[in-house]
């Protein structure tokens, strides 16, 4: 599995968690701010994204302490705007 493959599959995730089309139509350029989620739904993709990347084998052999970092990093980069509970 490659690091290509691995950040297909988190964006892939990403993007259904909020209904978001990925890969994105030709020509749209997707930024954070277009969609968001709570701080429930980011924590509950950061602990699917962490039992995730325990399966590939890049990062199993690293362990659960550099997992989480690697999970609160790519949700630093990539994850979407937080809203509060309730909000729309």
């Amino acid at each position: 599995m490659t690091d290509k493959e691995v950040f297909e599959v988190l964006a892939k995730e990403l993007c259904r968690r909020v209904n978001a089309e990925y890969p994105p139509p030709e020509g749209t350029i997707i930024k954070p701010t277009d969609y968001s989620w709570t701080e429930t739904e980011e924590c509950d993709f950061k602990e699917w994204m962490k039992k995730y990347l325990f399966t590939a084998p890049m990062f199993k052999q690293r362990g659960k302490q550099y997992i989480a970092k690697e999970a609160d990093w790519f949700i630093f980069q990539y994850g979407w705007k937080t809203r509060r509970e309730g909000e729309l």
